[in-house]
Formats: C-alpha cells, sequence, structure tokens
C-alpha cells in the first residue's frame, strides 16, 4: 500500500487533540457514586439512631429513590409536615 503524506500528516495533528487515558474518566464516576451510596447509608443510619435508638443492619437495594430512603429513615408519615 503507498504511504500517503497528506493523511499521515492529519492523523498526527488529529492525535494530538485525541482523549489519552479515557479510563479516567469512567473511574471518577464510579468513585462518586460510590461515596454517594455511602454517604446516604451513613446518613440514614444517624436518622435511625435519632428516631428510633437503634443501630441495626441496613440493607440498601438500589436505585434510592425517596421513597426508600423514607422507609429506610424510620419516619412516620405522622411526622411529615409542610
Amino acid at each position: 500500500h503507498p504511504v500517503d503524506q497528506e493523511r499521515n500528516a492529519r492523523e498526527a495533528i488529529a492525535e494530538k487533540h485525541a482523549v489519552k487515558a479515557s479510563k479516567s474518566f469512567t473511574e471518577s464516576s464510579l468513585t462518586l457514586g460510590a461515596s454517594t451510596y455511602i454517604a446516604l447509608k451513613q446518613a440514614i443510619k444517624e436518622a435511625r439512631v435519632q428516631l428510633t435508638g437503634k443501630n441495626d443492619w441496613l440493607d440498601m437495594d438500589l436505585p434510592m429513590t425517596c421513597q426508600r430512603i423514607h422507609n429506610l429513615c424510620a419516619v412516620s408519615t405522622d411526622a411529615l409536615t409542610l
């Protein structure tokens, strides 16, 4: 195959603008997602301790919807006011 110098020059320029080590983009999103989950778990545990006085095991399924968080915090509907 003949070498196309013009194409090689375009590829060299494009490579300078290419994203290198894109693995770091996914690692940061996974880390942030995990830290959010852990922060929610700790906040729910503290709410349960304050409301019920118990520090028992939590089984938290994903996705964490508002209803699940409400149920896990052990907040009764009578305690909710606007």
